[in-house]
């Protein structure tokens, strides 16, 4: 018996109005998961956006942010063997 046998014997039975319904279902429930997980998370933390884009007070206009700051950037761009 092959794995995909009982899913090749439910969709062989299914009318393609059924098979629509059932494909659409799988897309999605788990995004209505994903968005509930979301909006229960954002609701917990109760943070607004715009306290995260607020500069610190150290970086002015002077622009000493690059000194006082490590570099922030993808991992790998410009990753060397250190020795």
């Amino acid at each position: 018996m092959k794995p995909f046998d009982p899913a090749i014997a439910l969709m062989n039975r299914l009318t393609y109005p059924q098979k629509f319904l059932l494909i659409s279902l799988l897309f999605i429930l788990p995004l209505v998961l994903v968005m509930y997980l979301l909006l229960t998370e954002l609701s917990l933390h109760g943070s607004s956006p715009r306290k995260n884009y607020m500069a610190p007070p150290t970086c002015a206009p002077s622009g000493r942010c690059w000194k006082t700051f490590p570099r922030v950037g993808w991992p790998l761009i410009g990753w060397r063997w250190r020795k």
